[in-house]
């Protein structure tokens, strides 16, 4: 019997799907790490700046 879909081996198919959400959970990692890096530069300049820094972020 011809199959359409063919499952992947066990092996490639972590592999390949590490490949694919790596470098999101990556990236979405460093995004969070910059919004954490601007708030605390903003905090040592006034409070005032966080509060309206973070507003759009909500």
């Amino acid at each position: 019997m011809n199959r359409i879909w063919h499952l992947p081996k066990p092996g490639s198919y972590k592999s390949k799907l590490f490949k694919l959400t790596g470098p999101i959970f990556i990236e979405n990692l460093l995004i969070m790490l910059l919004g954490v890096v601007d708030t605390l530069m903003l905090s040592n300049y006034a409070d005032s700046s966080v509060a309206e820094f973070n507003t759009p972020n909500c």
